[in-house]
């Protein structure tokens, strides 16, 4: 019985000991998806007014953007071109003595799948199901159409969780400084995942998340 009850207490001391952290999810946030041509082109509006707001230190010879490589990254670049000519930057044909607006796109999978992996629906969800289901009883025939656009409205804002994600990273240079650095990430469609890659064989720009 002694042995017991020395054994008991040691036992619970080793078990806590033990314990790994629990996992633990991030507090619901919102992440945009590029799903259309006119979302490249808010993102190179974006970049334009960081580099404007560096326009000071740009010199006289303007800033020389690189072609881009893959379709993303051949549109992008031709996108930001215009918009940093729209907003009265220098476009330099060279890189010679200019600042350069380089390109860094890094396409990333996540192999993990539900639910390991899933997306959380929005806080208040079920309250509303019920909410609904309890009215159902009061509602009348002319608030069908009423509570149809409401479901069209709810719809047109959600989207489905995507296992690629895509990190573009403009960055401004000149004479060996970095003038300007600007990191953005963003959900992609998986049928859409090869406008991010780069169209050059051997290169591979995708990276992989395992599940373990």
């Amino acid at each position: 019985m002694r042995v017991l009850l020395v054994a008991v207490p040691i036992g619970m001391l080793l078990l806590g000991c033990a314990q790994v952290p629990k996992p633990s999810t991030y507090p619901l946030t919102y992440q945009q998806k590029m799903q259309a041509a006119h979302h490249w082109d808010l993102l190179a509006k974006e970049v334009a007014q960081k580099v404007v707001s560096e326009q000071g230190n740009l010199g006289t010879s303007g800033v020389y953007v690189p072609p881009g490589k893959g379709v993303f990254g051949a549109a992008y670049s031709s996108l930001v071109m215009t918009e940093l000519a729209n907003s009265g930057v220098t476009l330099a044909a060279s890189p010679q003595g200019a600042a350069v607006l380089g390109v860094e796109v890094q396409l990333i999978q996540y192999r993990a799948k539900w639910p390991d992996r899933a997306n959380r629906r929005n806080p208040g969800f079920w309250t509303a199901v019920g909410t609904i289901v309890r009215c159902a009883d009061y509602m009348t025939f002319n608030m069908v159409i009423p509570a149809g656009v409401a479901m069209d409205l709810m719809e047109g804002t959600t989207t489905t969780l995507s296992k690629h994600e895509v990190v573009v990273t403009t960055s401004l240079q000149k004479d060996g400084q970095y003038l300007m650095r600007l990191s953005s990430i963003y959900y992609v469609n998986d049928a859409d995942r090869g406008q991010y890659a780069p169209s050059v064989p051997g290169i591979p720009k995708t990276l992989e998340v395992v599940a373990q």
